[in-house]
């Protein structure tokens, strides 16, 4: 978990519930992979399949959340920069913290919108936050380390 499906066709009881689930997520600043869609709109019907297929194989990794929400629900979803500038459907974004970007802005991905670039953008975007974790913790670069013992 956390893998979390929030269809047009949910009842309230169960939007009320998963949504704040992935607002509850969204806050703990951990990865999220969102996918927002409308019904009837021919490139998602295309993508959501692809998308949901992300669910078995990151449903046992705890630091990261895969959230696909129909966009007539999306109101419930109090995450600023997840629900804000959406230029059309579908829209994929990562969140991290306070921090959003879109699958299509991710570099050195085919934007194909299969299971596997799914992948590989969330394989990057997670290496991308670890690198700069790591690069904090030690205080800078191997680069900047040189020339200070220098």
């Amino acid at each position: 978990m956390p893998v979390i499906h929030i269809p047009s066709s949910m009842t309230q009881n169960s939007l009320d519930t998963n949504a704040s689930a992935i607002n509850k997520y969204l806050k703990s600043g951990k990865d999220a992979f969102v996918l927002i869609y409308m019904d009837g709109c021919g490139p998602c019907s295309a993508t959501h399949p692809k998308w949901k297929q992300l669910a078995p194989t990151f449903k046992n990794q705890d630091d990261i959340g895969i959230f696909d929400i129909e966009m007539s629900k999306l109101n419930a979803i109090t995450h600023e920069g997840l629900t804000k500038n959406i230029a059309g459907y579908p829209t994929m974004r990562h969140v991290c913290g306070n921090q959003t970007e879109d699958y299509e802005k991710c570099d050195d991905i085919p934007h194909d919108r299969s299971y596997n670039s799914f992948v590989d953008w969330i394989e990057k975007q997670t290496k991308k936050k670890k690198k700069n974790q790591s690069i904090s913790q030690t205080g800078g670069s191997r680069k900047t380390k040189r020339r200070r013992m220098r």
